[in-house]
């Protein structure tokens, strides 16, 4: 029987384990919202494979989950196109929850488990002066740079800007990043996110360390269908959303 190292997966079906957390995510371009069932005041990511808006998406979706050599040999679990996204700053979730200042780790604690709800009334969703906290930005373009294996953890495809101006839009977002971790690292202790800043959409995550090592040989061939495949498309985007998250597939920001 498989022992599942991730602790994002819940068994090879694919399910997805509990995981809370909060993020800045880009808006997915298209119909890409519905309402949220557990939270009726806020919506939850679903983007659908027959808007053409996905189509950059669904390429990615249909390699990925097709790929019987990553699913049946290294325990690759595809995460669903309704919940990709690209993220722009990852803020406080069970993975990093345990480095919370202990002054207010508790409280950190208490709005994770009351995720959805707690996301729209929270210390950690605010700013110092008590409005929500938010980030900007001027559209951006991106284009497919590559598929990557993240440790023996996930499978990503980088993505790199398309032009000048997106170029100079992620320099003002890689600043905005380290205003936040700073900010957060001031108020609870913690430096949240990750630097420097690597765009890209998770594909999907390996249930077992071991067997994702069998991964890397798929890899090159990966890239290679992706660059045929994705040669000329672009992933637009227009506005940033904070996101809660209650596991890999479930993605939620407040209603406007």
């Amino acid at each position: 029987m498989l022992t599942i190292t991730n602790r994002k997966v819940k068994d090879l079906k694919p399910s997805w384990a509990a995981f809370n957390g909060f993020s800045f995510l880009f808006d997915n371009p298209g119909d890409s919202l519905r309402l949220f069932e557990l939270c009726e005041s806020t919506q939850v990511m679903n983007n659908r494979y027959e808007d053409e808006a996905s189509a950059f998406y669904r390429i990615l979706y249909d390699e990925a989950n097709q790929n019987t050599f990553l699913k049946e040999k290294c325990g690759f679990c595809p995460l669903p196109l309704p919940s990709y996204h690209v993220t722009v700053w990852d803020g406080v979730n069970d993975y990093n929850a345990h480095r919370v200042a202990e002054r207010v780790r508790e409280a950190g604690l208490q709005f994770l488990e009351g995720l959805p709800h707690t996301l729209l009334d929270s210390p950690f969703v605010t700013g110092k002066d008590g409005e929500p906290l938010a980030l900007h930005t001027q559209p951006i373009e991106f284009i497919f740079a590559k598929v990557h294996k993240w440790g023996n953890s996930s499978l990503v495809a980088l993505l790199q800007p398309a032009n000048k101006e997106s170029s100079e839009s992620i320099a003002k977002i890689e600043q905005a990043r380290v205003r936040l971790n700073d900010e957060f690292t001031e108020r609870f202790g913690i430096q949240p996110a990750t630097l420097p800043y690597r765009p890209h959409v998770s594909l999907g995550y390996f249930a077992n360390n071991e067997l994702a090592e069998q991964a890397e040989s798929e890899i090159p061939l990966f890239n290679e269908r992706m660059r045929e495949q994705l040669d000329g498309l672009v992933l637009c985007f227009q506005s940033i959303s904070l996101y809660g998250m209650i596991n890999m597939e479930t993605f939620f920001r407040r209603k406007p």
